[in-house]
């Protein structure tokens, strides 16, 4: 059977267990690829052909001054909500009362392309205040002036449900976020057929404390060697 000739890349499991996360192009299944971020592949001829179409580069900018910068990044993110609005159907969103669901969601509801009212989703767990954020949700809805809908999710939910995220999600993900996430999506599925969401936000600007960890030991680093200068740094010891 085929389920029989399947079997574990340890190299990967390990980088999995150590990073949360395969780096490259390996997968948990042995002889099984990824294709790198940001590369393509085509295939011509029987060959195999892989290109990098996209790579980050910090080219700093001391020309322009800060407000520039901050009508920039409105700009750039009001264009791009609105295009993400483009819809023949009602759309909603998923807020969780953080910064990125909540300024996506604010502009989505000025932006979008249908009359019908914009719907906000949210999840909670009501176990104790220091497990429920709900109430940052409430506050941003009331502000912007969005319906928002609520699940209450509880120990069963997850009794119930577990297996079959981990089906649908095919290939582990790290973090417990893919059950709350399957379970509102599962609430906004009855009302709305487009919803937007603010994953991408920490990863964009920096948000987990990992990025600024990693970028204050390099720092730190290029102080000892006598290199900080020559460096193209975003943030300096004063801005951590």
């Amino acid at each position: 059977p085929f389920l029989d000739e399947i079997e574990t890349n340890e190299t990967a499991l390990n980088e999995y267990l150590f990073f949360q996360m395969g780096l490259g192009y390996e997968t948990l299944f042995k002889d099984i690829k990824q294709l790198s971020p940001a590369h393509t592949l085509t295939i011509s001829n029987g060959e195999l052909a892989f290109k990098k179409y996209w790579e980050v580069y910090y080219n700093l900018d001391f020309d322009h001054t800060q407000k520039y910068f901050d009508e920039k990044l409105q700009e750039l993110l009001y264009d791009s909500i609105k295009y993400h609005t483009v819809s023949d159907v009602p759309i909603g969103a998923y807020v969780s009362g953080g910064i990125d669901s909540g300024v996506i969601a604010s502009v989505a509801n000025k932006e979008k392309s249908v009359e019908d009212e914009l719907m906000a989703f949210t999840g909670k767990f009501s176990v104790g205040d220091l497990y429920d954020e709900s109430m940052f949700a409430e506050k941003l809805a009331e502000k912007a002036n969005i319906k928002l809908l609520q699940k209450d999710i509880k120990e069963h939910d997850f009794v119930n449900n577990i297996e079959k995220i981990i089906y649908h999600l095919d290939y582990p993900v790290a973090g417990p976020g893919s059950f709350p996430q399957y379970e509102v999506s599962e609430l906004a599925a009855k009302y709305r057929k487009v919803v937007l969401g603010g994953q991408g936000g920490d990863e964009i600007f920096g948000g987990y404390t990992r990025y600024l960890i990693a970028y204050f030991e390099q720092c730190i680093k290029a102080g000892i060697d006598g290199t900080l200068n020559n460096g193209k740094y975003v943030v300096t010891y004063e801005s951590i």
